[in-house]
């Protein structure tokens, strides 16, 4: 109820909208948790990075958990995409006023289709096909953050899985923005200072995080082949203690571990590199599956908006 009188409020323009100088596009979803947004408004930034300064603009939600002044969200992303102007402020209007006066002529709005106060040109709105609605309640009985009804507003819908016909048909109830199907997969494999290493197939691990969704982080350990000793999980976005971690890898090595794996996410969080096992981390890439034609038009109208 309180979702839909605030949406029903800026609506009705009751509540002001603030507009910058800038094409502004919002990256977000319907749920909490990890349906894979960021790997999107990295792919997005990377995708367009030639239009000059770029900015990112997050709440910098958790950031005092993270031990991060911009997150670890963030602070993944501006490691990345070296250049990107990347600012976390609750007051996203602010964020981007200062974005724009340090050159940006294109804002990504990360986490915004919640954030209504700031006008944006472009909503997108990733869905994780594995739960798409956040088992049908708002939280903290289910997972959403705002109901499907809202997906009217969305200039392109996201799916972080397979699409099947039944999710299709679901999402037409409400939307019919174009539809592009994505996968997560894993592109490198790097120890704490950003060395590649070899292919972990085979090989005994522990596997630790403080994400949203871990258990897709284990699954695609498995789908690598890879032998899991031993697992650690955090809540998202929990910052990492030298002694647990310590604690943690002499755990796994004596289990037979060669090392300790964790996602790019939780690494930007781990500052040393001295435990009983090295520390390796997967860079991952959001893939194109299918509506390639869609995310082409896009990326033109990007383009051609923010040039």
């Amino acid at each position: 109820m309180i979702a839909h009188m605030k949406n029903s409020l800026y609506d009705r323009g009751i509540l002001p909208i603030h507009r910058v100088p800038a094409f502004v596009i919002s990256v977000g979803n319907l749920v909490a948790g990890g349906s894979g947004k960021t790997p999107l408004v990295h792919l997005l930034a990377q995708s367009i990075n030639s239009l000059g300064p770029i900015a990112i603009v997050s709440r910098g939600y958790h950031a005092k958990e993270s031990g991060l002044p911009l997150g670890d969200e963030l602070s993944m992303l501006s490691r990345r995409l070296p250049g990107t102007l990347c600012f976390a402020n609750p007051d996203r209007a602010a964020a981007a006023q200062e974005a724009i006066a340090q050159g940006a002529r294109l804002v990504i709005l990360d986490d915004g289709f919640q954030h209504r106060r700031l006008h944006r040109d472009l909503d997108l709105v990733m869905i994780d096909a594995a739960n798409p609605f956040g088992y049908g309640a708002f939280l903290p009985r289910g997972l959403l953050r705002d109901p499907p009804s809202r997906l009217k507003q969305a200039d392109i819908i996201f799916v972080n899985g397979k699409l099947s016909d039944q999710l299709i048909f679901d999402l037409r109830k409400w939307s019919a923005a174009p539809l592009i199907s994505v996968s997560l997969c894993v592109q490198r494999i790097l120890d704490l200072q950003g060395k590649e290493q070899k292919s972990l197939a085979e090989c005994k691990v522990g596997a630790f995080c403080a994400i949203g969704q871990p258990g897709r982080f284990f699954q695609t350990l498995k789908q690598s082949h890879v032998q899991i000793v031993d697992q650690w999980i955090l809540p998202d976005h929990e910052k990492f203690e030298f002694s647990h971690i310590q604690t943690f890898a002499e755990r796994c090595r004596l289990k037979g571990a060669s090392a300790i794996v964790c996602t790019e996410k939780d690494a930007v969080k781990i500052p040393f590199d001295c435990t009983a096992l090295p520390i390796y981390y997967l860079e991952m890439q959001l893939k194109i599956i299918s509506g390639q034609t869609d995310w082409k038009k896009l990326i033109k109208i990007i383009t051609s908006r923010g040039s």
